[in-house]
This record gives C-alpha cells, sequence and structure tokens, in this order.
C-alpha cells in the first residue's frame, strides 16, 4: 500500500561555472505559498555539465524566506555523476544574514563504498553541528536535487506503473518511493499556460496502517509537472516544504 509522503522539496540546481562545463540558460525560480500564492522566495537555477567526466553541477541562489528562515539569501548546491541516471555524490544548502555570514544550513555526502549517505547540520560558520548516516538501498535522491534528479530517472521507467527510489529529507528522514502518473493537464507559469506531465509521489509501504493513513492523512499531497517531450524539464512542484507541519509550498520554474 502507499501512503502519500511529506518532505522537503525545495527545487535543486546549478553551478560552479568551469572552462569544461557547458552551462545551461539560467532559469528563474519562485517559492510560493500554496494557498495565498503569496511568494516566499525567488531564485537563479543553473545547470552545468562537463560532457567528458559526466559531472554535473547544479547551483541556486537566491533571497527570501525559505524553511525557519526569513528574508534572508539561501545557496543550494549539488554535484551529481550522470550515468544515465543521475547518482549523487554531495548536496549542500546554505543560508547567510544580512551581513552574508552563514547562520544555518545542512549537507549530504555520499560514500559509494561504504553504502551510506551522511546527513550533516551545520550550524554558523559552517560548524558541523549534527552527523546522521543512512544506508543507499538504490537510487536515491536529497532534498537539494530531486528536481533535476527526476528529469533524468522518469524516461528511464517510462512506462512503469511504479518507479521506485529513495528520497533523504532535510528533516532528515530516507523515504521509499514511488511514482504515479497522472495524466498531462495544463498549467500556469508566469502568465504563460503550458501543457505539463504531472506524476505524484507517494511513500511505498504495505501494512493495514498505512493505508488507514493514506486516507486519513492532512497532509498536502506531494506533485510534480515535467515538459512533455524529451528531455523531460521540470516545471513546477507542489506539496509540504520539509515535514508534516510545514508550509505547504508551490515552486516554479519560469519559462525563458
Amino acid at each position: 500500500m502507499k501512503v502519500k509522503i511529506t518532505f522537503f522539496l525545495l527545487a535543486a540546481s546549478v553551478i560552479l561555472v568551469q572552462p569544461l562545463y557547458a552551462q545551461m540558460t539560467p532559469h528563474t525560480v519562485v517559492y510560493l505559498d500554496s494557498q495565498t500564492k503569496q511568494t516566499r522566495a525567488q531564485a537563479v537555477l543553473r545547470v552545468s555539465r562537463d560532457q567528458k567526466n559526466h559531472d554535473v553541477i547544479m547551483l541556486m541562489t537566491g533571497q527570501g524566506t525559505m524553511e525557519e528562515y526569513k528574508d534572508m539569501r539561501f545557496q543550494r548546491r549539488s554535484h551529481l555523476l550522470d550515468e544515465g541516471m543521475l547518482k549523487p555524490l554531495e548536496s549542500e544548502a546554505l543560508f547567510y544574514d544580512k551581513k552574508d555570514k552563514v547562520i544555518g544550513g545542512y549537507r549530504f555526502v555520499y560514500d559509494y563504498d561504504k553504502e551510506e549517505v551522511t546527513y550533516q547540520s551545520i550550524g554558523e560558520n559552517k560548524t558541523v553541528q549534527k552527523n546522521e548516516s543512512f544506508p543507499i538501498q538504490g537510487a536515491i535522491a536529497d532534498a537539494i536535487n530531486l528536481p533535476i534528479f527526476l528529469e533524468k530517472f522518469l524516461p528511464l521507467h517510462e512506462g512503469v506503473m511504479a518507479k521506485e527510489f529513495y528520497f533523504l529529507s532535510a528533516e532528515p528522514k530516507m523515504y521509499r518511493l514511488d511514482i504515479e502518473y497522472r495524466g498531462t493537464e495544463p498549467i500556469d507559469l508566469d502568465g504563460k499556460q503550458a501543457y505539463a506531465k504531472k506524476i505524484e509521489i507517494v511513500e511505498r509501504k504495505g501494512s493495514l496502517e498505512d493505508l488507514t493513513a493514506k486516507f486519513f492523512s492532512k497532509t498536502p499531497k506531494t506533485f510534480v509537472w515535467f515538459s512533455l517531450d524529451r528531455p523531460y524539464r521540470w516545471l513546477q512542484i507542489t506539496g509540504p516544504e520539509k515535514g508534516p507541519a510545514s508550509v505547504p509550498v508551490l515552486i516554479k520554474q519560469l519559462p525563458d
């Protein structure tokens, strides 16, 4: 059986600019309160790819309110390896005060030899306050790189009813997830209408208690919309920002 998952849904993006990297056009990403539609934050997303070494480095920088941090600057960076499916190597989210000092954040460090990923809580001046390790049991994404991970993951499993992968949230908590297709529908992107492929992300579980929780859960559902044609590009995400009690957010990647 499946239960709707609650997890941190922040769009991940882009890169360090280096000569060997092919850099995609920067895109504007906006974070909205999904109920009031008020803007919470705005960011710039870029993605660079090293065609020789198959590295993908993503960076998103912006300003606004995110999680418990209000009216601040933030940076979200993820380094992945493109092996047909994207394989995360390290991800980091940092939050800065008005004096440009780090006031908090978190990091995910992957060790495939040990088959584990370590979550690190970051305090002021980038000091590590907490370490917690989780096993790597299959295809995996985290709270920073989920949208870009799904762009490559979806085509590999097209036509299959359930596509399983693991997700490490910023809580931190590890989830075993499935993707369920919900057809196509029009969405609004900055006043422009676009038809998009819609998926729902659900947690894979199997107990009667889980089934009951599915029907009575008050947690907002998690959906992601993608462009209709390959190569798929995420366009919009909606769901709880970090956990069951967090603000439901709507994240849009605006057209060029």
